[in-house]
């Protein structure tokens, strides 16, 4: 894997010094765009948005969150940007600032939560059913540290 990664990166070096390397003026009005129609796609794909649909809350955060975790929802990992806290409700996850947008925080009952296990790497694996699809759970996986 280093071998990989240093070579390509001497690739990289080599080609841009042998071409004219210019680097684009990309406007600040498309990065924008990006990083929202990013936030949309991965709260669609991981199954936020259908977790908000029935777990949505808004009670402030609790007084013990875990901040910057990283964690998976079904199919989308999330580095260093979920608060994860446990309340006397429920378990309560949110994201940070820049991706709330399509992401609100939500407040997930214990009675949702229809198995919890570590599994072999250390985390907590908790798979959760939803009302629309009973035999179909959304998955969450958060570390053990964060709880």
């Amino acid at each position: 894997m280093t071998t990989i990664i240093f070579t390509s990166s001497f690739l990289i070096s080599k080609i841009q010094s042998s071409i004219h390397y210019h680097r684009a003026d990309i406007s600040p009005l498309l990065i924008l765009s990006i990083v929202i129609f990013g936030n949309s796609l991965s709260s669609f794909f991981s199954g936020w948005l259908l977790l908000a649909k029935y777990y949505l809350t808004d009670i402030t955060s609790p007084l013990e969150l875990s901040t910057w975790q990283t964690g998976n929802i079904d199919l989308v990992s999330y580095r260093n940007s979920l608060n994860i806290g446990i309340t006397e409700e429920g378990l309560y996850l949110s994201f940070i600032f820049i991706m709330r947008l399509f992401h609100p925080p939500l407040l997930i009952p214990w009675n949702s939560i229809t198995k919890a296990f570590v599994n072999r790497f250390d985390e907590y694996k908790i798979s959760i059913d939803i009302p629309l699809f009973p035999n179909n759970p959304v998955v969450i996986i958060l570390p053990t540290t964060a709880l």
